[in-house]
């Protein structure tokens, strides 16, 4: 599936009864679990344009 948006991500989750992941569960999961290891592109924290947004709202 491509070229969800957030909106509709969390409208499907409400329709199922789910929730998408929080940011602390889902940089767990990119670690593949491990909880010192760093992530794959690095340690460095970049915000980008849609999160600042998203903060906003």
């Amino acid at each position: 599936m491509i070229y969800v948006s957030w909106f509709d991500a969390i409208a499907y989750c409400e329709w199922v009864g789910k929730r998408l992941p929080t940011k602390k569960e889902w940089e767990f999961a990119t670690r593949g679990g491990l909880v010192d290891k760093g992530s794959p592109w690095g340690d460095e924290e970049v915000l980008h344009v849609s999160m600042l947004i998203l903060r906003v709202l």
